[in-house]
């Protein structure tokens, strides 16, 4: 889980360490922020400032609490609120309306807007799919001697541009993976040891850190860096 990754994680425990990030990201996308703007300056050469408090992660996670307790409140559980609803890509949500917006064209559609249906038809639950999904493999038991499996399919998202891109998975108990993506700009290398997480990516140039005290320049196309460690 992500608190046992990161350190100080106190409004978002319970979650995964790849949902963690990727709800670090809508925080980004929802106020028009990037990483500094809410750690400050200090984490681009110590990895360790992250874990600090300062005023406005205390904010972020009072206005977490403020967004669950609407959504549980107001709508059932169901997710009808997040940042974006007030914030609109910007630090501040604006509380007066603007009469350019009322009275100009309005912008065209988003092509890349996708919006997800909350009322589809209850169907089955994650846990009946998973309990079907091991008896057609032949139940728990035969399952529980297996000690590796290997992968092969399709991969598709934003670093791929959206196109379909051969994908490998390489897993062994316990808790060892390998996740290869074999994308338009070389490979994507996501792996895990058990205890230490590293990714392997493609850039130009970047300032990156080694170490919790030290920063290094790399002129490589590839860069491996480590995620995490687990002291």
């Amino acid at each position: 889980m992500a608190e046992d990754v990161f350190k100080n994680v106190q409004a978002l425990k319970g979650i995964p360490v790849n949902q963690f990030m990727e709800t670090m990201g809508f925080f980004s996308a929802a106020l028009g922020y990037n990483c500094t703007n809410c750690h400050g300056d200090e984490v681009l050469g110590n990895w360790e400032k992250y874990a600090d408090d300062v005023p406005v992660k205390r904010t972020a996670r009072r206005m977490i609490q403020v967004v669950n307790t609407i959504n549980k409140d107001l709508f059932g559980g169901r997710e009808a609120v997040t940042c974006y609803t007030c914030h609109r890509g910007s630090p501040s949500p604006k509380v007066v309306p603007s009469l350019l917006e009322q009275y100009s064209e309005p912008p065209p559609d988003d092509a890349n807007e996708v919006e997800i249906n909350r009322r589809a038809p209850a169907g089955p639950t994650a846990d009946d799919i998973l309990n079907r999904y091991i008896q057609a493999l032949g139940g728990a038991g035969r399952l529980a001697t297996l000690t590796s499996f290997v992968g092969k399919g399709s991969y598709e998202g934003f670093d791929s541009y959206h196109g379909k891109v051969a994908l490998e998975v390489y897993a062994k108990a316990t808790g060892q993976r390998t996740v290869i993506a074999y994308t338009q700009n070389g490979d994507s290398v996501t792996t895990y040891d058990g205890r230490n997480a590293w990714i392997v990516v493609r850039i130009n140039r970047c300032r990156c850190s080694s170490s919790p005290q030290e920063g290094i320049w790399t002129e490589s196309n590839s860069i491996l860096i480590l995620l995490s460690r687990a002291d």
